[in-house]
C-alpha cells in the first residue's frame, strides 16, 4: 500500500569476464529514438539520481569472495531520460547502479559498451587424426602479429598427443549404480555393432573391472563409436551424469609452454621451415594444440596468423626404449657412460631405422664400444675408444660416427629392421661414451633416423631397456631412466682456467691467444655470464663477453688487445668470469701473461 523507497537501491550486473568498458548507458521505456515504444510512454520515469561503481574481477580486488566496488560517477541531478555515462577505458567485470533518490524509476535497457582487447583468451584447435598408423612429431611453427605494445602481451602455445579421439572422458551413471564411459545400449542403433559392443560391456556377469579391459582394448574406431560424447552427456539426467575427467591414460598433458623460436614468418609456415621440436609424446595417431592469449594491457595484444607443423607416417618403430647408466655422476667430472637402446617393431608397419642422434651436455671426450645384438642371437661390435674424434666420418667395421659438435653424436648402425620383444627376437644397442655432467637432472635425448629419407626423427621414450634387452618382454616408460642426477658442490662456476697461461700476440701463429675455459652448473634457464680483462691497477682493459648462458662448457678467446683493438702492453692481466642468474652468483679470477 506504501509507495517504495527507491533510495539506496541497487543494480548489478556480472559480465562474466574481464572486458575493455568505456561506456555505459541506461533508460526506461519509449525514451530511447533505437527502441521505441509509443504503447509504454514511461520516457519520464528514470532515475533522477544515481551513483556507478565498477569493479575489473581480479582476486585482489575481492574480499571473501565479493568484489569491491569503486565509484566512477556520482549524478545528484540527472535531467536526462537516457543516462550516458562515458568512463575512462578499463578493463571492468562488475557493475553497480546506485539510486540516490527516493522517487520511483525504470529501467527498460542496460547496455554496456567496450573497446580494446580482454585480458585472456584461449583456442583449442580440433583434434588431428593423422591415420591408421602411427605418427611422428616433427617441428612446430606459427606466424605471429602484435597490436600496441608487444611487450604487455603473449601468445603461449602448447600441444598434445593422444591413442584415441577423447581427451576427456564423460561417464554415465548405470542402473546399478557404477560409472562408465560407454553408451546405454538403449542409445544405440538396433543390430549395430556398437549396440553389440554396449551390450557386451554391460553384461551383467561380467566383473567391472573386467568390463573396463575390454573397453580400453577396443580399436580406436569400434572405442569411438561407444564412448559418451560431450553432447550425449549434456542429455542425461541429472542422476544419470557421471564424473567428467582427462583421459591421462590415452593422453599426454600439455607441454609447457613452447619457446618464442617457434615464431617464424608466413612464407616459413607455408613452407614448413624452422620452428621448434614438438616434445609431445610419440608415435600417436591424435594432436592437438591450444592458444593462451594473455595482455597486461587494453590496447595491447597477440594474434596467431598460421601454424603447420611436421609429422611423419608410419612412424619408424612402435617405440623405441632407451636407458642410461649410471644415473649418478660427479659434478663437471668426466663420466664413462652406457647407453641402451631398445625398439619395437610391428612387422609390416614400421619402417626402421639406420641412425641414432644422442644429444649431450657437453662434447663427449670419446665414444668406446658401440655393439648391436640381433634377433637371431648374432651380434656386431666396433670399438673407437682410440679414434681421433676431430677428423670425420670415422668408418668402422659395423658402425660410423658422422657427426660430433658440442651437444650430440650421430652414429650410423646397421639397418634396424625387426624387433618383437614378445616374440623373444630382440634388436638391442649398447652405446659407450665419456662426458660431463653440469646440472643435476641432465636428460640424453635419443632421436631414430632413417638415412636417405627427408622425414623426421623419432625420439625414444626412456624406459626399462636394460631389462629388455635381457629378455624382459614388458617395456616399461619411465622418465628417470635417461636423467642424470649430480650432487651439487661449489657455486655456478667451476673447471676454470686459462690455456695458455702465457701468451704472445706477434701473429706468428703459436700463443697467439689465450682461451678462457670455464663450465656453467645447476642452470636450467639462462644467467647473465660476463668475461672481462684487467690490468693489475683494476683497471677494465677489455670486456671479452657479455651473454646469457644455460648450463654447459664454454671457451672464450683473448687476443692481447684492448677494447680499442690495439695490443696491451707485456705484463700480468686478470681475467674475471661473472655470473648472476635467479639461482645465484657467482665469480672465478684467473691471471694471463703477456709477453713479447
Amino acid at each position: 500500500g506504501k509507495p517504495a523507497r527507491a533510495l539506496g537501491l541497487i543494480l548489478q550486473l556480472d559480465l562474466g569476464a574481464r572486458f575493455g568498458v568505456s561506456r555505459i548507458r541506461f533508460f526506461p521505456r519509449n525514451s530511447a529514438e533505437e527502441y521505441p515504444a509509443p504503447d509504454f510512454p514511461f520516457q519520464d520515469d528514470f532515475i533522477k539520481a544515481f551513483e556507478i561503481f565498477i569493479n575489473d574481477g581480479r582476486r585482489e580486488t575481492q574480499v571473501a569472495g565479493r568484489p569491491v566496488f569503486t565509484s566512477v560517477l556520482l549524478e545528484t541531478q540527472n535531467n536526462n531520460a537516457v543516462a550516458d555515462v562515458l568512463i575512462d577505458p578499463q578493463y571492468v567485470r562488475h557493475i553497480q547502479i546506485k539510486s540516490q533518490t527516493t522517487v520511483g524509476f525504470e529501467v527498460a535497457e542496460l547496455q554496456v559498451f567496450g573497446e580494446g582487447f580482454v585480458p585472456t583468451a584461449d583456442f583449442h584447435s580440433d583434434i588431428f587424426d593423422m591415420g591408421s598408423e602411427l605418427s611422428v612429431w616433427g617441428n612446430l611453427r606459427w606466424e605471429e602479429g602484435s597490436a600496441g605494445d608487444p611487450i604487455r602481451s603473449q601468445a603461449i602455445i602448447a600441444t598434445r598427443s593422444g591413442r584415441d579421439s577423447t581427451p576427456v572422458i564423460f561417464h554415465r551413471i548405470r542402473s546399478d549404480g557404477e560409472e562408465v564411459p560407454w553408451q546405454d545400449p538403449e542409445d544405440l542403433e538396433n543390430g549395430s555393432r556398437a549396440q553389440e559392443i554396449a551390450l557386451s560391456l554391460d553384461e551383467p556377469s561380467l566383473d567391472l573391472r573386467e568390463a573396463e579391459i575390454l573397453y580400453r582394448d577396443l580399436s580406436v574406431e569400434d572405442r569411438d563409436a561407444v564412448t559418451v560424447t560431450q553432447t550425449q552427456w549434456s542429455r542425461l539426467g541429472t542422476a544419470e551424469k557421471g564424473t567428467i575427467h582427462d583421459d591421462l591414460d590415452n593422453w599426454s598433458t600439455w607441454t609447457p609452454p613452447y619457446s618464442e623460436l617457434g615464431q617464424v614468418s608466413a612464407a616459413e609456415v607455408a613452407d614448413g621451415e624452422g620452428g621448434v621440436r614438438i616434445t609431445s609424446p610419440g608415435p600417436r595417431r591424435f594432436f592437438q594444440f591450444k592458444v593462451e592469449y594473455t595482455s597486461e594491457d587494453l590496447f595491447s595484444a597477440r594474434g596467431l596468423g598460421s601454424l603447420s607443423f611436421d609429422y611423419t607416417n608410419p612412424a619408424l618403430a612402435e617405440r623405441i626404449i632407451a636407458e642410461i647408466t649410471p644415473r649418478q655422476a660427479e659434478l663437471g667430472e668426466l663420466t664413462a657412460f652406457s647407453l641402451v637402446v631398445v625398439p619395437e617393431l610391428r612387422p609390416g608397419v614400421d619402417r626402421g631405422f639406420n641412425s641414432l642422434t644422442i644429444s649431450t651436455p657437453v662434447r663427449v671426450n670419446s665414444i668406446g664400444r658401440l655393439s648391436m645384438g640381433m634377433p637371431d642371437g648374432s651380434s656386431v661390435e666396433d670399438d673407437f675408444i682410440n679414434a681421433d674424434l676431430s677428423s670425420l666420418p670415422i668408418v668402422g667395421s659395423n658402425f660410423t660416427i658422422v657427426a660430433l659438435t658440442d651437444d650430440h653424436f650421430q652414429i650410423e648402425i646397421p639397418a634396424v629392421a625387426s624387433s618383437r620383444l614378445g616374440a623373444g627376437e630382440v634388436t638391442a644397442m649398447e652405446f659407450n661414451f665419456e662426458c660431463v655432467v653440469l646440472r643435476t637432472g641432465t636428460e640424453f635425448v635419443v632421436e631414430a633416423q632413417l638415412q636417405g629419407a627427408d622425414e623426421v626423427a623419432q625420439r625414444a621414450v626412456a624406459g626399462n631397456a636394460l631389462i629388455l634387452r635381457e629378455g624382459g618382454v614388458t617395456a616399461v616408460e619411465d622418465p628417470s631412466s635417461l636423467a642424470v642426477q649430480v650432487e651439487k658442490r661449489g657455486g655456478l662456476l667451476i673447471n676454470v682456467h686459462a690455456d695458455p697461461r702465457v701468451v704472445t700476440p706477434n701473429d706468428d701463429g703459436l700463443n697467439d691467444t689465450a682461451t678462457i675455459r670455464f663450465d656453467v652448473t645447476d642452470l636450467t634457464s639462462g644467467g647473465d655470464v660476463a668475461v672481462r680483462i684487467y690490468d693489475l691497477s683494476g683497471r677494465l682493459v677489455r670486456l671479452v663477453d657479455d651473454n646469457s648462458y644455460a648450463s654447459g662448457r664454454y671457451a672464450r678467446a683473448w687476443d692481447g688487445k684492448n677494447e680499442h683493438g690495439d695490443l696491451v702492453s707485456p705484463g700480468i692481466y686478470i681475467y674475471t668470469i661473472d655470473v648472476d642468474a635467479d639461482a645465484g652468483a657467482a665469480a672465478k679470477s684467473g691471471t694471463i701473461a703477456v709477453a713479447y
